[in-house]
């Protein structure tokens, strides 16, 4: 059976964001998705975002709001755990958030864990803490450890991303 691998990853990709927004649902926490029609995006938004854009903003009481890139992914298990992250979305991310003061996070799970962790980390954090790879026709990734992301578990409360990034590192 052939399976096509951009629809595949297409499918997975809502899946995920489903399944984010169900966790954000059931925590009462509320959020704004963006529309998923890249013609309505700004033009000028275009050297940033282009046809990837985070998918969902979290509205944070008194403090403002994350933009989020809910992204499927399994951990590559050769060598150490790591996720790969497209070089050319996180530099336009990493740019944003230079030329704007707010930074895109990006919330990794998937369906072999039955979505029950998240990893979160910024696009800046990706690109000062993941190696550059090339992969499979030449494409360039970064290639982030799951040890610099933060883990979350989607039974406790959304307060512990917070929690995590505000300790002392280690």
């Amino acid at each position: 059976m052939y399976v096509d691998k951009q629809e595949h990853a297409k499918k997975t990709g809502w899946e995920a964001e489903a399944e984010f927004r169900s966790l954000l649902d059931q925590q009462g926490i509320p959020y704004l998705p963006f529309c998923d029609n890249i013609d309505k995006f700004s033009v000028a938004l275009g050297q940033y975002f282009s046809s990837k854009r985070p998918d969902i903003m979290i509205l944070l009481r008194y403090v403002g709001f994350l933009l989020v890139d809910v992204k499927h992914k399994k951990h590559n298990r050769i060598g150490k755990k790591h996720f790969l992250f497209d070089a050319q979305e996180v530099e336009k991310y990493a740019n944003f958030s230079e030329e704007f003061g707010q930074e895109v996070w990006y919330a990794v799970s998937n369906g072999s864990w039955n979505y029950q962790y998240w990893y979160w980390i910024p696009a800046l954090q990706v690109r000062k803490t993941g190696e550059s790879v090339s992969v499979n026709g030449g494409a360039v990734c970064y290639s982030v450890l799951l040890k610099n992301c933060i883990k979350i578990k989607s039974s406790q409360p959304f307060s512990q991303l917070f929690d995590q990034l505000f300790q002392s590192p280690k």
